[in-house]
């Protein structure tokens, strides 16, 4: 694996690297404020991405393959040398697994790494991303659990019908329904005590009615104890024809009418030049 190129402030690095057979991936190392208080490691685990989800930048980006499970080591491990800093010495080391790719249609090869990096860095709180593939959507719950590992969902929209649009032809009926996937947050925080991670971009089509999203939301993700919401608006650049970012006054709503409900909530305003998963966030409240 070799560097290509490198886009870096003083927030995040983002890496272009080359694999050994020539494909070429990115993937980025971020913190809010600094490393030694927040570093946070964003990994791929395909290349190129075969759900396409809206919203994302890696739409784009044809789909190749799956990264071997030493290939998603060989990432986590590169960035911490650049970095010239002992993950033990950060107070909150992360290894999140939401760069491009479905980790769900690589559950294997995301296993066997998670086996090696829990060993090789104790530190490390683990976070684990999906769009929701419904064929193996409890094994993705016992890998979190017997892992120890946070559990992220993206919703795409409020609505089943709407949210099977959001994604490519070919995959809307390999979702999992949102009722599925309050199901499993239930599950989850009953294993774990810690909240399912719901995320949920806002649109230009929200700014109509964003009571009625939050109302949509809270219908199907309660109880609300369970559940912890992120919102965001997405980037100006990479997103897909099908993507309007909204007015950040429409999030605004949302937020409230979300907290109104009991949620925890939080909003993400994307850093990064485009909306692809895994790309740079700062995080704010309201």
């Amino acid at each position: 694996m070799k560097l290509i190129n490198l886009i870096e402030n003083e927030r995040y690095f983002r890496y272009i690297v080359e694999l050994d057979d020539g494909n070429i991936i990115e993937f980025s190392d971020n913190t809010r404020t600094n490393r030694q208080k927040h570093w946070v490691i964003c990994v791929p685990t395909q290349i190129g991405c075969p759900v396409g989800c809206f919203m994302c930048g890696s739409w784009k980006i044809p789909y190749k393959r799956s990264l071997t499970a030493e290939e998603i080591i060989d990432l986590v491990n590169f960035a911490v040398k650049k970095q010239k800093l002992n993950p033990g010495d950060s107070k909150n080391f992360t290894i999140s697994f939401l760069g491009i790719g479905e980790p769900a249609f690589n559950i294997k090869n995301l296993e066997k790494a998670l086996k090696i990096l829990i060993k090789t860095y104790p530190c490390a709180k683990l976070i684990i991303s999906s769009v929701g593939i419904k064929f193996n959507i409890n094994s993705f719950l016992k890998l979190a659990v017997k892992y120890k590992a946070g559990l992220q969902f993206s919703l795409l929209n409020s609505n089943n019908t709407k949210r099977g649009k959001n994604v490519k032809p070919g995959l809307m009926n390999r979702l999992a329904s949102l009722e599925m996937i309050a199901n499993i947050g239930k599950k989850y925080y009953k294993a774990t005590g810690d909240k399912l991670y719901l995320d949920f971009l806002v649109k230009e089509s929200d700014k109509e009615n964003p009571k009625k999203v939050a109302d949509e939301l809270n219908n199907i993700f309660y109880p609300v104890d369970c559940f912890h919401i992120s919102i965001n608006i997405g980037a100006k650049l990479g997103n897909s024809p099908q993507y309007l970012p909204p007015p950040r006054e429409v999030a605004e709503k949302l937020f409230l009418h979300l907290q109104q409900h009991g949620y925890e909530v939080t909003f993400h305003e994307p850093l990064g030049v485009d909306n692809g998963c895994g790309i740079i966030t700062q995080t704010n409240h309201f």
